[in-house]
This record gives C-alpha cells, structure tokens and sequence, in this order.
C-alpha cells in the first residue's frame, strides 16, 4: 500500500483510520504515475481526488446525515473513476491498469460500507 505523503505533522491526518480512505490515497498515486495527458487525465485527477477528500471531509463530520451524504459523494466519484479506467483500457490498450482497478474495487466496497454503516444508525 502506498505510504500517506507527510505533511510535516508526526500525527497522521484522522481520517487515516479510514480503510477506505487509505485506499483512495493509494489508488490517488497509482493513477498519478500513469503518465496521462488531456481531458481524461484531469477527470481521472479531478475523481480520484475528489474520493480521498470527500472521505476525509465525511470523516470529520458529527451529523449521520452529513457524514452519509460525503460518503455517498465519494463512492460516486470512485465508480466514476472506474468508467474512466474503462476508457482508457479502450483508447490506450497498452496502458496497465490491473493494479489500480483491484485497489479501486477495494475503495467501492470500502466505500459503500460506510453509507450502508450511516443507513444502519
């Protein structure tokens, strides 16, 4: 698993204790070294950012209701990631995505966990 880049802190962020969160990051730096360029580069960035941070953000928050709707917003963006996998597979056979679409998964799963936990309270 990628390692969480510092920020000069010695506490880890809270949202750390986060399976799923963990995952995002990694999967965040996976995609990054893929060397893309154009517009599906900045929807890839733009989605697989958008999951670590919606995760980190519903982490933080004390309403159920808030903290469900973050989550859900980040398992979206995650399934979008996915769709965007899916094309490049298709533009860019070549490119070898393996890896990021199994950490990928992971983030789902881990992900909609976390709704259905909220829709359980």
């Amino acid at each position: 698993m990628a390692q969480v880049p510092s920020t000069g802190s010695t506490a880890p962020a809270p949202a750390c204790r986060l399976d799923a969160y963990r995952l995002a990051v990694e999967f965040d730096a996976l995609v990054s070294g893929f060397g893309l360029t154009g517009p599906l580069r900045d929807q890839l960035q733009r989605a697989s950012s958008s999951v670590a941070l919606c995760l980190a953000e519903g982490y933080g928050r004390k309403a159920p209701r808030e903290k469900r709707h973050l989550y859900s917003v980040a398992a979206a963006s995650a399934r979008e990631c996915a769709a965007v996998l899916e094309l490049l597979a298709s533009r860019q056979p070549e490119l070898d995505t393996v890896q990021a679409r199994g950490v990928l998964a992971r983030v789902i799963r881990a992900s909609e966990g976390l709704v259905a936990a909220m829709d359980r309270r």
